[in-house]
């Protein structure tokens, strides 16, 4: 398995003057964990099997499917679309663990690893955060920045993130949203080092409390590059 580095998130909300205003709903894990699957392929729509079974058929480029799952080892195979079920051109395949109450995401690319696993964001412990936003790169696009700008929606102004960590393939960066009446809003660009052209953005995403987001960068080129949103109910324990 590929194993993924994890980028030191730059401090984009903590200059934000907060006021708490009481934890989210807390929820409890059940036997069941889930997984969702992100087609990053330019041009080319999947079939998505699991343990023999098509779960989604001709899943375009840029778009995602998810399912809940049994805790256990699964057996992914990703084809090339076919109207025949889980047979035709396999583009990718992969063994992935599901733990109760855990959710994964799994990008297919198309240069290896093919199928690309990040974990789930895991529950949040204690008081004081209303979600996370995780950005991870799983495009072929090479080196990376990610420049974001995270805040309130209202009352709070949006706050800049400098941040000049250069991010690889496989990388991802977590930041906490903390708890206030309202909406964040992510302003995201991605840019290359040192000549600072943009790659994909500005892009513009809505954050609910409560959530945890994903932003995934995918593509090949600038001209296919996509941010691809992933929303679930974040897990909290007091």
């Amino acid at each position: 398995m590929r194993r993924l580095r994890a980028v030191i998130a730059g401090a984009a909300v903590a200059a934000l003057a907060i006021t708490s205003v009481g934890a989210p709903t807390m929820a409890a894990t059940t036997a069941k964990g889930s997984v969702a699957i992100v087609n990053g392929i330019p041009g080319t729509k999947i079939d998505i099997c699991i343990n023999g079974r098509e779960i989604r058929s001709r899943l375009p480029y840029g778009q995602k499917t998810s399912k809940t799952l049994n805790a256990s080892q699964k057996r992914l195979k990703v084809f090339k679309k076919d109207p025949r079920g889980c047979r035709g051109t396999l583009l990718a395949k992969k063994r992935f663990d599901v733990l109760p109450g855990e959710n994964k995401t799994i990008v297919i690319t198309r240069k290896s690893p093919r199928a690309l696993v990040f974990d789930g964001l895991g529950p949040i412990f204690g008081a004081g955060s209303g979600g996370r936003v995780a950005m991870r790169h799983a495009a072929d696009l090479g080196a990376v920045r990610f420049v974001s700008d995270i805040g309130a929606v209202y009352p709070q102004p949006i706050t800049h993130a400098a941040d000049q960590t250069i991010w690889r393939m496989g990388d991802q960066g977590i930041r906490s949203l903390p708890l206030i009446l309202g909406e964040y809003v992510a302003l995201v660009r991605v840019i290359r080092p040192l000549s600072e052209r943009v790659v994909v953005g500005p892009r513009t995403f809505y954050l609910r409390l409560g959530n945890d987001h994903e932003l995934i960068l995918v593509g090949t080129r600038k001209a296919n590059a996509k941010i691809v949103k992933i929303k679930r109910p974040a897990v909290f324990f007091p």
